[in-house]
């Protein structure tokens, strides 16, 4: 390994390593959902394709944890693992992308604010599937990039194409990234009043993706469009009450406002700002390049904004005003652009060498990091501490004879996971209030979704509790009970 590409190597490391410290696993609501369909996968079989389940239709995001869940046995490390890479390939694909673009060193400050971004530090060890499609959406990019600065690279247009047009069956949310790349290929192609072998090449490779996804799924269920029909029914089913009563003025502005920390992530009283302070550093970088005028850094700053415009308001649905279900994790994808203009501009006050600049960037550079990596540590501790209670039940459970347990719908995807091994049948308190008979454990309030209000689980507590239950001992978050 030649000396020079050390601080590169550094800086992956350093991200394997604080990601495994900030280890979470199985946490996040959606979770017993993709942990089942991956069971499957790993047993042969897919889930069912229909309308009701816009799950199955992911299959860049089912596939690969089936296949760690199969190789490496049923463990939180398997069932992460392919996000876990997926991250870690990204904050490689920063570097190579600011490499080609401008060069080495801003490719390694790239990839090291990427590398120390407190959300991507945890969820890179959860079930979510932006990580993977911001691995998917950045390939994709820097293919591109690439076919434009080598001669012979249309292979690589042709493949940023595909990989697009594919990274739709990770999540929808690549569509948006298919009008970035193709609007940004348009653009140039204007400027330079002609089409270019190079969007041609792309959108030819889109197109075949996309019309290879068409043609299986109307084999499969006769409507080529059936993802997209899968996630607009979910989200009309499934659109929170709570949000259609709320003003206009509420809404709006939902992203920006996470951004720049006036709205936090966590529980109360315990909170933590979701970009860490990523944010402010861009804003005065986007600044310092539009004085400039410097046209380098027009592809990553249409690459943020115009992703970012798309996620705060196409899923808006106006007349009457009702917004979907919108999570600040699903801003993931616009980490990559992010950290290539913050690091092209710290090299580019680095490259300077004045000494008392040099010192400022370095205590800037100091701060950003130890602030990140608090928010981090605050974030897995909550997101592990939401899981405490479920693995408190599940020991318990495991130390004493039981014939059945009945518990919330909630905490009952938790013990499925954490009791793989079980005799016990695990009822649910709304649908087999009949079952329960004989030494039957009650388990109550042991449900807390990370990203989700505390409260949020009341909806899924039983409605009707039997009466002839008495306590057994409570815990802090935990109530457990048993029949007489």
């Amino acid at each position: 390994m030649k000396l020079k590409h050390l601080p590169i190597f550094g800086v992956i490391l350093f991200a394997i390593v604080i990601r495994i410290i900030f280890f979470c696993g199985y946490c996040l609501g959606d979770d017993p959902v993709y942990f089942a369909y991956a069971n499957m996968i790993a047993d042969y079989h897919y889930p069912s394709f229909n309308i009701l389940n816009p799950f199955a239709f992911r299959p860049l995001f089912l596939l690969p944890i089936g296949l760690s869940l199969y190789l490496f046995g049923r463990s939180e490390t398997a069932l992460i693992l392919p996000v876990f890479i997926a991250s870690i390939i990204t904050v490689i694909l920063t570097y190579l992308i600011a490499k080609k673009l401008w060069g080495y060193w801003e490719g390694v400050l790239s990839a090291l604010f990427l590398a120390i971004f407190p959300m991507d530090i945890v969820h890179a060890s959860t079930l979510t599937n932006d990580i993977i499609l911001s691995a998917f959406i950045s390939l994709s990019f820097y293919f591109f990039i690439k076919s434009k600065k080598e001669e012979k690279g249309l292979s690589f247009a042709f493949w940023s194409g595909l990989i697009l047009g594919l990274s739709t069956q990770v999540k929808i949310n690549g569509y948006i990234a298919i009008l970035i790349l193709l609007g940004w290929a348009i653009y140039e192609d204007l400027k330079n009043k002609k089409i270019s072998k190079n969007t041609i090449y792309l959108f030819s490779g889109c197109v075949i993706a996309q019309l290879l996804i068409a043609l299986f799924y109307t084999i499969i269920t006769s409507n080529p469009l059936m993802p997209i029909s899968s996630e607009i029914f979910y989200n009309h089913k499934h659109l929170l009450p709570g949000l259609l009563n709320r003003e206009l003025s509420e809404i709006l502005l939902f992203y920006p406002k996470f951004l720049i920390g006036f709205f936090k992530e966590g529980h109360t009283n315990f909170r933590f700002m979701a970009y860490g302070i990523h944010f402010y550093v861009f804003i005065v970088a986007i600044v310092y390049f539009l004085l400039k005028r410097d046209k380098n850094t027009l592809f990553p700053i249409f690459w943020f904004f115009i992703f970012f415009l798309l996620m705060e308001f196409l899923p808006l649905k106006f007349y009457p005003y009702r917004p979907i279900h919108r999570l600040p994790r699903f801003l993931i994808p616009l980490f990559v652009p992010l950290c290539l203009i913050v690091g092209l501009f710290f090299y580019e006050l680095f490259s300077k060498k004045k000494k008392a600049l040099t010192l400022i960037m370095i205590f800037v550079l100091l701060i950003i990091g130890i602030f990140s990596i608090k928010e981090a540590a605050k974030k897995s501790y909550l997101f592990k501490d939401c899981m405490r209670d479920p693995k408190l039940a599940a020991n318990f459970i495991l130390k004493h004879n039981f014939n059945n347990i009945a518990t919330d719908i909630e905490l009952k995807a938790c013990l499925i996971f954490f009791l793989p091994k079980r005799n016990q049948k695990i009822l649910d308190l709304d649908y087999h209030k009949e079952d329960i008979s004989g030494k039957t454990i009650l388990i109550l309030g042991g449900s807390r979704r990370p990203e989700l209000d505390p409260a949020y689980p009341v909806r899924f507590f039983p409605k009707r509790i039997p009466y002839d239950w008495r306590m057994m001992f409570r815990d802090k978050c935990l109530g457990i009970t048993k029949q007489r």
